[in-house]
């Protein structure tokens, strides 16, 4: 009786449920999920985080999502003002242009407080895409860089000393 009131009513049994039966947790997990992320995720919008741009209050917007890096700041390798200087706009290009490990890309997790509001997150990709080159794309903050490119960033300092070293004992004995 209660099943044909609530059909009645307008609700709706999930396409794959089986009559007779209450929705698995497959079926209920996904709806309680979004509604438990809609419910908990704050919403910030550009203005308000540009409100917090000092070493005391310091919140970084990368990949549309906020985080308030506030604690990390002394224990950033780069240091302090590197941080506090990309606040108030989008920084994943200055994340992804710094080789940033998998624990670093994990630490940003314990960060997040929360989502980039839906127009600043547009404004931003409307002005990325006009400062962008063409076919260029952005990464998710969970990919890891590819291990070639790091190895490359990180062996190329020493090959250019190398040649300059070796050029200059040519150079010394001609």
């Amino acid at each position: 009786e209660t099943k044909e009131r609530a059909l009645s009513a307008g609700a709706r049994r999930p396409a794959n449920a089986r009559p007779g039966r209450r929705p698995g947790r497959g079926q209920r997990g996904l709806l309680q999920q979004a509604t438990i992320m809609t419910a908990e995720t704050k919403v910030y919008t550009l203005e308000e985080c540009k409100k917090h741009n000092t070493e005391s209050d310091c919140w970084l917007i990368m990949f549309g999502k906020v985080y308030d890096v506030t604690k990390f700041l002394d224990d950033h390798p780069g240091g302090t003002e590197i941080m506090v200087d990309v606040t108030g706009r989008d920084a994943t290009d200055d994340f992804e242009d710094v080789v940033h490990s998998a624990t670093a890309r994990k630490q940003l997790e314990g960060l997040y407080i929360g989502e980039l509001h839906e127009d600043d997150k547009a404004k931003m990709r409307s002005a990325g895409v006009a400062n962008a080159p063409a076919g260029a794309s952005k990464a998710s903050p969970q990919a890891a860089p590819n291990p070639a490119v790091t190895f490359i960033k990180a062996i190329l300092p020493f090959l250019l000393i190398a040649v300059l070293f070796l050029y200059q004992k040519g150079s010394a004995a001609a």
